[in-house]
């Protein structure tokens, strides 16, 4: 694949969708009004990353999968500069969604005795609704980079490498896995290629892979309805129906079902809301930036809430269009099933 090339079908014909800089970047993740010697880490860094003071996010005419050029994934000194302690879900609609799977596939005697690989398993809350019920701990293996996240694992009792996936030993886990599973983990990954030629070898003959990312329908609506930006180098590739289905079919997997998030109004237009006031204290002249900067501190929740209602006015059509659209939910959901080798 060329630098300009779609990672997901390979089309060169790119349409550039976004232009961002290293210091818009740094500023949609750390405020430098806020916390300037942190921005100005960050955005050194991500100037590192690139190799490049500029960012653009380019649309594949051909299947739809947006990406970032270059396309390159952020590191951990990036994620603890830009988000420093993470924050894992507890509850996530794909949780439910794969769990009710897995336990068909068990009740219906296709998956018996199965084993199963977590690709950034966060701090096992999807583990927890599959160990013990449908199995045993000493057959799972997650992957996961924070501290936090493998002692939370391992106090289930179940093996955690703090290590990338592709990096995993193949003589002890080649052919190993029943069911792999990466839950929004995808978007921020690159190397897709080498990527689904490791997990075709470190699984079984029919195996099953689960994915969850972000739905790209939510992420256009966001940016155009003055919501938060989709920003490398967090996430670095939007996925389409389209897009799976070919990385897919090159990896020799096939699709058997893909779904989006059903979401309730008030959750939609809540988070909606909350986003909006984010990228509006984007800018440095904001009355939502002036706010985060210097309201007291038993004040600041108070006054943050407070300029969200004010830039809830400029939203009411956005709201509108999130009420009447049932494709508007945050995730969406794959299922995919390994072919046997041409």
């Amino acid at each position: 694949m060329s630098e300009s090339s779609c990672p997901a079908c390979l089309d060169p014909a790119g349409v550039p969708l976004h232009r961002f800089t290293v210091t818009q970047a740094a500023q949609h993740f750390v405020r430098e009004q806020s916390d300037c010697r942190r921005h100005r880490a960050l955005r050194d860094h991500i100037r590192t990353l690139w190799n490049a003071d500029e960012c653009q996010v380019i649309r594949c005419p051909s299947c739809g999968f947006c990406y970032a050029k270059p396309y390159i994934a952020g590191d951990a000194t990036f994620y603890g500069l830009a988000f420093g302690a993470t924050n894992y879900p507890t509850r996530r609609w794909e949780f439910e969604q794969t769990r009710d799977t897995l336990a068909r596939l068990v009740q219906e005697g296709t998956l018996r005795e199965f084993s199963l690989l977590e690709i950034g398993a966060g701090s096992g809350a999807f583990l927890k609704r599959v160990v013990p019920d449908l199995i045993a701990p000493e057959h799972v293996l997650a992957t996961e980079y924070s501290d936090y996240g493998v002692q939370q694992v391992t106090s289930l009792g179940i093996a955690c490498a703090p290590t990338d996936v592709r990096e995993l030993p193949e003589t002890t886990h080649a052919g190993r896995f029943d069911v792999v599973c990466l839950f929004q983990v995808l978007e921020h990954m690159d190397r897709i290629d080498a990527l689904f030629a490791r997990l075709r070898s470190l699984t079984k003959p029919a195996a099953h892979l689960f994915i969850a990312v972000p739905s790209e329908t939510k992420i256009h609506f966001n940016e155009r309805r003055g919501s938060l930006m989709d920003m490398p180098p967090n996430h670095i590739g939007r996925w389409t129906p389209s897009s799976f289905a070919i990385i897919a079919g090159r990896h020799r997997w096939r699709v058997v079902e893909h779904r989006r998030e059903p979401e309730r109004f008030h959750s939609k237009a809540i988070r909606h809301l909350k986003f909006v006031r984010q990228r509006s204290a984007q800018s440095p002249h904001s009355l939502a930036n002036q706010l985060e900067r210097w309201a007291p501190g038993a004040l600041r929740k108070p006054a943050i809430a407070a300029s969200a209602a004010l830039v809830g006015w400029s939203t009411i059509p956005a709201l509108w269009e999130l009420g009447r659209r049932a494709d508007l939910g945050d995730s969406q959901w794959v299922w995919m099933q390994k072919l046997h080798p041409l």
